[in-house]
């Protein structure tokens, strides 16, 4: 799979964070983002993942714009498990990427069933339970560890 990034610009409120940053990986290249703290290395990843919208540019996978695919067809193509991510529970990296899942078929993405487990008291019952609820709606089959 290739990465290819022409001419990336993306403003937040109103002010020019990335300017005409271009880039490509080639498939199977180990690429990494270099820079100072505030030089616009996340900004640039949350360009590619979609979470911001480019003033300019296109992201390339494949050679198919994924700034111009639709959500689930991006989604298909691109994941994303962010460093700062909060969780009010613990969760497996499994169950992560089957809570976060588009759901594109009846199977679930990954073998394991996901398990509430509420961290160190901060979670009430109702927040665990809310979970759940959203948690086997999109992972048909999953099981609480209290069933």
């Amino acid at each position: 799979m290739s990465l290819r990034i022409d001419r990336l610009s993306v403003d937040i409120a109103g002010r020019r964070i990335v300017t005409d940053i271009s880039l490509a990986a080639a498939d199977g290249q180990f690429t990494g983002l270099l820079g100072p703290n505030g030089s616009g290395k996340s900004t640039i990843l949350k360009a590619i993942y979609r979470v911001h919208t480019p003033a300019a540019g296109r992201v390339l996978l494949d050679r198919a714009d994924l700034l111009a695919l639709p959500a689930r067809d991006a989604a298909r193509r691109v994941a994303v498990v962010a460093q700062e991510t909060a969780s009010e529970f613990d969760f497996t990296a499994g169950e992560m990427v089957m809570i976060g899942r588009t759901r594109t078929s009846g199977r679930s993405a990954v073998t394991a069933r996901p398990t509430v487990r509420p961290s160190s008291g901060r979670s009430s019952g109702l927040a665990a339970r809310t979970w759940w609820r959203a948690a086997s709606t999109r992972c048909p089959g999953a099981r609480s560890n209290s069933s």
